[in-house]
């Protein structure tokens, strides 16, 4: 969602955005989101509008976030970005947590889950069984680490 919405603005606001610092990249796939998908395409639309260069540094990521990355410590932060250093595993980690987010900002309501997310419901429950994500309407820990 990031990517998709890196590039979205970028269009919009006549950018050529392509990069987003690998420690940005890290303390946003950390940051635990309260504000859901409205939360990120705002924060990513901020980043685009605030950027000189084509890479998005941590410089203009908002005082919430690296606040909420430095309280959790800026260790634990690298040791989890060094755990996704292939992208496949990047990709699997913010599906997980998209489609965790994205339950939790529709109450667990499936049919509406994958309207937002843009895909068919079968399309949604066999990513629930693939990704192992077994989800009642709380954030399991297992959901969270596998």
């Amino acid at each position: 969602m990031i990517d998709y919405y890196l590039k979205k603005h970028s269009v919009v606001n006549h950018k050529l955005i392509d990069k987003i610092a690998p420690e940005v990249m890290a303390m946003l796939l950390h940051y635990h989101w309260p504000g859901n998908v409205r939360e990120l395409k705002n924060v990513v639309e901020r980043l685009v509008v605030l950027a000189d260069d084509s890479v998005i540094t941590a410089q203009y990521l908002p005082l919430v976030i690296k606040n909420f990355n430095q309280k959790q410590g800026d260790n634990k932060i690298t040791a989890n970005f060094e755990t996704l250093t292939r992208l496949e595993e990047a990709v699997i980690e913010a599906e997980r947590r998209t489609i965790i987010n994205v339950l939790t900002l529709t109450g667990n309501n499936k049919a509406k889950a994958a309207k937002m997310l843009r895909i068919p419901r079968s399309t949604l429950y066999y990513k629930l069984q693939k990704l192992n994500i077994a989800y009642d309407g709380q954030i399991h820990i297992d959901d969270l680490t596998t």
